[in-house]
């Protein structure tokens, strides 16, 4: 785009319609500027203004480039003094041992592997080397995009069509939108030190303080959030959020608070009431709190210390007051405060919550509405990733009950684990559904090629990263050889994507070895497939029946 110095008839008739300046030779146009959309207008610095755009009562308009067509009425202030958004994120843990360099580029994976590594290492401190936001000379608000009612724009980067309406102060902030996918900020909402990804709604009196947010991401009602980076799909309303990684498709939209440092790895619902943490268990605000995905604390849940806890977590309402670490997934959990035990009922997803496990494969696909997907994320409940918790569990619970239960709990008080073996037995059939689903197509086609790669199959050790699951000597080798630069790892991890199908497979075949205790043949491997399919049949009858006595129920 061309830009001209505007001439002695443009300037004599700008300051008819009250605008003024510090210095009219700093201000640019295009060629078919059209001086009377502007009106009331203080200019300083340097300002570049596109095709079509209109200014209305601004009091100050420094240091910007305003793009075609967009629509700028009654603001106060829109300045830039050099600010390069890579602003510190202290994630996961309140004293900064995690803290990662914020940029434009970065998704959530590269925030997790940033925020898991030593100080020293690279990735801790990279941010971008390329690309249009590398060096910004000047604040920028893009063609299409609306700002109107707004006290305060400082150092801002405000991308094409986005809308910002009525929100009190935006400080060192970037709005990525576009055409397609535009963000939107509204009422009361004030940010200071934030990125906001494509399609992002921040509404509602919000309070944003070191923030990076994904695709398709919704901030309302009176959140407050600091130092917090938050997954693509993700909803978080009414609540505080401090120092956490949140993975895609996070719900947290009641009154709920993470008081303590959190990593919860994706799919995860905070119900009303939900307090994750409430006090340190040490002297120093080191703590952290980590779950798998599939996290859902209930109605109520009062977390007191931090905790660890595997996939796909539930925990009834109630008050637990010790530090828990529980392996096993897809666990029922609940504090017995008359009996004062804990209770732990494996596998209660599969056994009693069917559907909801159906339903969770596919309604984070439907809810997925990103055009542009730059994070790659995994939502089967049964995945490696979960497959390899159960086969810990399994491994574990061959100990026995009374060695199962060490160490999950730091209290003195016994663990009760409710109908252990039909966990033990569900956990199985999980296993077989997995292998079975992931590998009928290549049974179907030729068994004994599936055999021999079953016979020659290794364990795999798999890693939730930012949503994407790869395998731990990819991460290992993302971590010992890092890329200059974000968007150069974000080539390597769509090639970690577009070899997972295969991966999962062999992982598949390792889980049918297994069940075969180490020693297949066809003959065990025909038995195990007609098992599978056979568990399949029941899985989707026990769904179909939980989902008709929710309909035939008469308290509905």
């Amino acid at each position: 785009m061309g830009w001209r110095p505007l001439t002695d008839a443009e300037i004599q008739q700008l300051e008819r319609q009250l605008n003024s300046a510090d210095d009219w030779n700093l201000v640019s146009v295009v060629d078919a500027f059209k001086a009377d959309q502007l009106h009331r207008v203080h200019f300083a610095g340097r300002v570049q203004i596109g095709l079509d755009v209109q200014l209305a009562n601004v009091g100050l308009l420094a240091d910007c480039r305003l793009g075609d067509g967009c629509r700028i009425r009654n603001v106060s202030e829109i300045s830039f003094t050099g600010f390069q958004f890579d602003f510190p994120l202290e994630l996961r843990n309140e004293d900064g041992s995690r803290t990662v360099s914020a940029c434009p580029e970065m998704t959530v994976a590269d925030a997790y592997l940033a925020s898991s590594v030593p100080e020293e290492h690279p990735l801790r401190s990279m941010a971008s080397t390329v690309g249009e936001y590398a060096t910004m000379t000047s604040g920028y608000v893009g063609c299409g995009a609306t700002v109107r009612n707004v006290k305060a724009l400082r150092n801002v980067f405000v991308g094409e069509s986005a809308s910002l309406s009525e929100c009190t102060l935006l400080e060192n902030v970037m709005v990525r939108s576009t055409a397609q996918e535009p963000t939107c900020i509204g009422a009361g909402v004030v940010v200071r030190n934030a990125i906001f990804g494509l399609n992002n709604w921040v509404d509602q009196n919000t309070i944003v303080t070191n923030v990076v947010t994904g695709a398709h991401v919704a901030l309302t009602d009176g959140l407050r959030i600091s130092h917090s980076f938050v997954g693509d799909n993700s909803h978080l309303a009414c609540c505080e959020v401090r120092h956490t990684l949140l993975f895609p498709f996070h719900a947290q939209h009641h009154n709920n608070s993470f008081l303590i440092a959190s990593l919860l790895m994706g799919q995860s619902n905070m119900a009303a009431g939900a307090t994750v943490g409430s006090n340190h268990n040490g002297r120093l605000n080191d703590c952290e709190f980590v779950a798998g995905r599939g996290f859902w604390p209930g109605l109520c849940v009062s977390l007191k210390f931090p905790s660890c806890f595997a996939s796909y977590t539930l925990l009834a309402k109630g008050d637990y007051p010790y530090e828990i670490k529980l392996s096993l997934p897809f666990c029922l959990v609940n504090n017995n405060v008359q009996d004062d035990v804990l209770e732990i009922m494996p596998a209660y997803w599969w056994r009693h919550n069917a559907f909801a496990l159906r339903r969770n494969a596919a309604k984070f696909k439907e809810r997925d509405h990103r055009l542009t997907v730059e994070q790659y994320v995994h939502t089967n409940p049964l995945a490696p990733d979960t497959v390899s918790e159960i086969l810990s569990a399994l491994n574990r619970i061959n100990l026995g009950e009374r060695e199962m239960a060490k160490g999950i709990e730091h209290s003195r008080r016994n663990i009760r684990f409710l109908r252990f073996r039909e966990g033990a037995a569900a956990y199985r059939e999980m296993l077989l559904y997995y292998a079975v689903q992931t590998l009928e197509a290549r049974f179907q086609a030729d068994q004994e090629a599936l055999l021999q790669e079953v016979r020659q199959s290794l364990p795999m050790v798999w890693r939730n990263v930012g949503g994407q699951l790869m395998r731990e000597e990819d991460v290992e080798d993302l971590l010992r050889n890092p890329s200059p630069n974000w968007i150069a790892m974000h080539e390597r991890y769509e090639r970690l994507w577009t070899e997972y199908d295969r991966q999962n497979e062999q992982y598949a075949c390792y889980v049918l070895k297994f069940l075969c205790d180490a020693k297949p043949t066809l003959e065990k491997l025909q038995i195990l497939f007609d098992q599978g399919t056979e568990v399949r049949r029941d899985f989707e009858t026990r769904a179909d029946a939980e989902r008709q006595r929710d309909k035939n129920s008469q308290f509905r």
